[in-house]
């Protein structure tokens, strides 16, 4: 029996073109893969900012809150250095200062 030269080269061809259908068809899921990947990070990214934002809003005003606090404690600091002044000035008073007489040992 003779083989067909034609028939090979047929077979060929077929095969050829067949494999070229395949590798575009995987050209073409391998496209579709990565932009679902994309899709799927884009999401994923904009949740976790989303929940980034509320967590970096929360710090914010934890900082401002301790700023205040700072600023009150040295507000209190200068109050209680300036009550201490005060309360060394008085006593300075107190003991400079003769104490008024009561109105019945003066008339002695």
């Amino acid at each position: 029996m003779t083989e067909n030269p034609y028939g090979k080269e047929r077979e060929r061809r077929k095969h050829a073109a067949w494999q070229e259908g395949f590798e575009a068809g995987r050209a073409s899921r391998d496209a579709e893969v990565a932009e679902a990947q994309a899709n799927y990070r884009f999401m994923v990214e904009r949740a976790a900012d989303q929940k980034l934002d509320g967590y970096r809003e929360l710090g914010a005003r934890l900082a401002a809150s301790e700023e205040r606090a700072d600023a009150l404690r040295a507000q209190l600091a200068e109050k209680e250095a300036e009550c201490e002044r005060l309360q060394g000035l008085l006593a300075v008073y107190v003991l400079i200062e003769p104490v008024p007489a009561s109105k019945g040992e003066s008339d002695g």
